[in-house]
């Protein structure tokens, strides 16, 4: 399966230089890393909500937006969060 990341996370991180390793090779390794998954394309997925999260499920578990019958798994990109927050990150 696919894993999506936050790249501006992906590039903050602790650098400790191993043992024996000179420091110049090793930022330079560190920098052509970054400069690859920096220049990966970009992943075409769209943010989603999850049914049992969103304002739209009522207490029959059918989804008013959508007009479907729905279960705790499922999802889709037009809902809204109750909490306000528009998409889910799980």
């Amino acid at each position: 399966m696919t894993r999506y990341i936050d790249i501006d996370n992906a590039v903050k991180f602790h650098i400790e230089i191993p043992r024996g390793v000179r420091e110049q090779d090793f930022l330079e390794g560190i920098d052509f890393a970054l400069k690859n998954i920096e220049s990966e394309p970009m992943a075409d997925v769209q943010p989603v909500v999850h049914c049992v999260k969103c304002k739209y499920r009522d207490k029959m578990e059918f989804c008013i937006l959508n007009d479907i019958f729905i279960n705790e798994k499922d999802f889709c990109s037009k809902g809204d969060k109750l909490d306000g927050d528009e998409h889910d990150t799980d």
